[in-house]
């Protein structure tokens, strides 16, 4: 069973969940591979039986709640392409302080849908990440072992 884990950083939280993330995976199967989304391509998802994305939310291309522009034009570079019933998971971070909280994980939903992939767990929505810190590396490991559960090794 082969991970991919692609993500999105501006101020290294999404980076730091990603790695959870990976230390989880890598108790159950040697084969997480984890890229800065920027580094990723249409094959690291064709070689990997599970898919997860994540990226925090931001004011980009004039709209508020949309992912980090380089998760951006990741999902551009796939637009025309599918992987049906590739299996996909989903996370970010984001505020409730905003009007759109985690608003790039719905936009990263969808593209899942325009793939045909499939979303295997509810996607993890994380409210400020740094301010409580032990409580939300909690929230993604369990998080994390829901996805190992739906896993059919």
């Amino acid at each position: 069973m082969q991970f991919f884990i692609g993500y999105a950083t501006y101020s290294s939280g999404t980076l730091l969940v990603s790695e959870i993330i990976e230390n989880e995976l890598n108790k159950v199967s040697a084969r997480v591979v984890r890229k800065d989304i920027r580094y990723a391509s249409k094959n690291d998802l064709k070689q990997s039986d599970v898919v997860i994305l994540g990226s925090p939310s931001w004011w980009n291309r004039h709209k508020d709640g949309m992912p980090h522009e380089f998760m951006l034009s990741f999902m551009e570079s796939l637009q025309g392409f599918t992987f049906p019933a590739k299996k996909f998971a989903i996370f970010g971070l984001g505020d409730t302080a905003y009007a759109k909280f985690c608003g790039a994980v719905d936009q990263l939903e969808d593209f899942v849908g325009s793939l045909k992939g499939e979303l295997i767990v509810p996607s993890l929505r994380i409210d400020g990440f740094f301010f409580q810190q032990k409580e939300n590396e909690k929230k993604v490991k369990e998080w994390t072992q829901k996805i190992i559960s739906h896993i059919n090794w």
